[in-house]
């Protein structure tokens, strides 16, 4: 499904991109998922069909991939697309199982995972890790059984009998793995894995911090990895009392002369948030330099979605969706 280059709807308008184009101008996008908190979701706005994942390209196209799904990431190559979707467990203790698939940027689909609990991709957008396992009954912790890992360029798959919940990449031969209670590294050459000394598994590009995805009532934690400190309180007041948006969450920016930037998308809102209450007044995204605890941009609008390498983002501006640099 091709939009034509500018389509508006209700006072809103999206401008996005045409095939070929690079990285950092490329966002996969579901309309319905995007606002859902507690007012107005994106797909009111534009005529998007609001569970199906959209590939956005900047200054053209906006095509959709497939009909629904969970969740849309583009690799950081920009080559790729994973898609997740949900469908029930028909046995007796009920549950369900979330499934990947592997697109490329025309939604050709060249394989799929099934009974994935978590999926990344590595930095260079060649190979693409996952966490095998499910959703048993109404348990809220996946039941995992080993790690997968694809080589793209290869076609080579490798199988690692651990159980961790979730997984992010550390270098090109390693894997932090989350047991909840503890990180561990995967050598990806031995098979081996040892304890790390890291608090949290999503690694700034220079590994001197990290940053959890924890989505419980306190939201994500950010951590000084060279003095082992939880300097979450800091770097929260920098954003002056804002609700940490949970999707997208923060994420690491890479930039070629500073080592850790944190884009925080935020939002103020009127009331709690809760059934019925909690519509945001304004929204802004913060664009941190960690290690001096400086806010080097204050974005104003909604976060959307990250491009495929991190150096800019979607946002919701002006009525309109506009995508924006993070680095200059």
């Amino acid at each position: 499904m091709a939009l034509s280059l500018l389509i508006s709807v209700g006072g809103a308008s999206v401008a996005c991109g045409d095939s070929g184009a690079r990285p950092g101008n490329v966002v996969a996008l579901i309309p319905g998922l995007t606002l859902a908190e507690h007012d107005t979701v994106l797909s009111h706005w534009l005529p998007l069909e609001p569970y199906a994942p959209y590939l956005l390209q900047e200054g053209g196209n906006a095509r959709r991939l497939a009909r629904v799904a969970n969740m849309a990431v583009v690799s950081p190559s920009g080559a790729w697309i994973t898609i997740e979707t949900s469908r029930p467990d028909t046995s007796a203790d009920g549950g369900f199982h979330r499934d990947v698939e592997l697109l490329d940027t025309l939604g050709n689909r060249f394989a799929t995972f099934y009974d994935v609990v978590h999926a990344t991709w590595s930095s260079d957008g060649e190979r693409l890790a996952v966490v095998r396992g499910r959703y048993p009954g109404e348990a809220e912790v996946p039941v995992t059984q080993q790690v997968e890992v694809w080589n793209l360029r290869t076609g080579e798959r490798r199988a690692f009998e651990q159980r961790p919940y979730a997984a992010e990449w550390l270098g090109q031969d390693s894997l932090l793995l989350d047991f909840y209670r503890e990180i561990r590294v995967l050598d990806l050459r031995t098979g081996g894995s040892s304890a790390s000394s890291f608090h949290a598994r999503i690694v700034s590009p220079d590994h001197q911090f990290s940053l959890s995805d924890d989505a419980e009532s306190d939201g994500p934690r950010v951590w000084d990895e060279s003095r082992g400190l939880d300097i979450t309180p800091e770097l929260r007041r920098l954003i002056g009392g804002a609700r940490i948006r949970p999707l997208p969450g923060p994420f690491w920016v890479t930039h070629p002369t500073r080592g850790a930037l944190l884009c925080v998308p935020t939002c103020l809102y009127r009331g709690e948030l809760g059934p019925g209450g909690g519509d945001s007044i304004s929204c802004w995204t913060y664009l941190i330099d960690v290690p001096s605890r400086t806010v080097l941009k204050r974005i104003p609008g909604r976060a959307l979605a990250p491009s495929a390498n991190h150096d800019s983002g979607v946002f919701l501006r002006n009525d309109k969706v506009q995508f924006v640099n993070l680095t200059n």
